[in-house]
């Protein structure tokens, strides 16, 4: 029995691709095998299409000792391209997008998920902008030079939005409607 393939199964499959390649990509470094002219150097290349991929602006984790480690890499000491190591001597490898790329790609995930079960009408466009706005506030905030985000403030900002825009991307793929009000 063959299982219909439609739009909104390829795109899942795509999501779910890509954010699994995020999370996996610097738990595959070993130590030394981020440098330069590797394979997993050229993958972390390729994110940079998308993201700025600033250094103190992303989180680096380590799961060399067991547990995994998230930690912003501002708090590291660079040993070599994506690379970190702690006072301590743990090795880190960078995450391939910045803090708020990991919450909103995360997030929008999580949000076109929820499409296939738990939602099924479009959230309102206030409810749009106010998960939206905080991004725009806070990125522009940095941009003009007015303040610098923490990286739990550039996830979280990330998150609000990506989850809305996975919700609305799920469900306008689908056809869903609008909220019966249109608000």
């Amino acid at each position: 029995m063959s299982i219909p393939l439609n739009r909104k199964h390829i795109v899942f499959v795509f999501l779910t691709m890509f954010v699994l390649s995020i999370i996996i990509i610097p738990l595959t470094c070993g130590p030394g095998s981020c440098g330069t002219g590797g394979s997993i150097y050229e993958i972390y290349c390729s994110f940079h299409m998308i993201c700025h991929q600033q250094p103190e602006r992303s989180y680096c984790i380590s799961a060399y000792s067991g547990v995994p480690d998230i930690t912003s890499c501002s708090n590291l000491r660079m040993t070599g391209p994506y690379t970190f190591v702690s006072g301590s001597g743990r090795l880190y490898h960078q995450f391939p997008v910045c803090a708020r790329c990991l919450g909103f790609y995360l997030f929008f995930w999580l949000g076109y998920l929820t499409t296939y079960r738990y939602v099924r009408r479009l959230p309102s466009m206030r409810t749009f902008v106010l998960l939206i706005l905080p991004l725009a506030v806070d990125g522009t905030g940095q941009l003009i030079g007015l303040w610098a985000s923490s990286n739990p403030i550039r996830f979280i900002t990330g998150m609000l939005a990506g989850v809305v825009s996975g919700i609305f991307l799920g469900l306008m793929i689908e056809g869903i409607p609008r909220t019966e009000t249109g608000r």
